[in-house]
């Protein structure tokens, strides 16, 4: 279709269906980048009970690591090597707990992090006859944790072990529902 047919078919218009029309185009490229940067997501487990509940709705921010560092206390939706009931490699939801290059430990359930305890919602309730000899992280590796220790899937697991960056998917930054929660899902320090 050549500029002229556009033109022609565009001047034929009414004033008022040309800002109708530039509205929608608007909208459909907000959608457009939206749906590049962000994904919508639903929690399926209780693996963060008290910070995140099964059903809440979550944006995703699928590129927050591409100009910047994973940060302690993040909150990630990552793969895992663990599969789902259909046979696809298993989301979890965890909250960033030790960096590349630190002494992470578990030591009567407790978890410390350069030989200090780490303490707020991913110490509380961890199982004490979990243990895990001090190991420093390797370059682009990232300890993660569960809010709900005892039910947890983390790297406390073997099965899911560190993480590294191509297995973040995004940073949870907002809970748009339940209305009754919504909120920013900020980190913990």
């Amino acid at each position: 279709m050549s500029w002229e047919i556009v033109k022609n078919k565009i001047t034929g218009i009414s004033r008022k269906q040309k800002r109708l029309l530039i509205v929608l185009v608007c909208i459909a490229v907000c959608c457009v980048v939206f749906l590049q940067v962000f994904s919508l997501r639903i929690v399926h487990d209780s693996l963060m009970a008290g910070t995140l509940e099964k059903g809440d709705c979550l944006l995703i921010a699928k590129h927050a690591y591409a100009m910047g560092d994973v940060g302690f206390g993040d909150i990630i939706l990552h793969t895992s090597f663990l599969a789902d009931d259909n046979g696809n490699k298993r989301e979890l939801y965890t909250r960033v707990a030790g960096l590349p290059g630190d002494l992470m430990e578990v030591k009567e359930g407790d978890v410390f992090r350069n030989g200090e305890k780490i303490e707020g919602p991913s110490a509380a309730g961890g199982s004490a006859d979990v243990e895990m000899p001090p190991s420093t992280l390797p370059p682009g590796c990232y300890f993660v944790l569960s809010d709900n220790r005892k039910e947890g899937l983390d790297s406390r697991d073997g099965r899911v072990g560190y993480i590294t960056i191509d297995q973040i998917e995004g940073k949870a930054v907002f809970r748009p529902l339940p209305f009754s929660r919504i909120g920013s899902i900020d980190r913990i320090d």
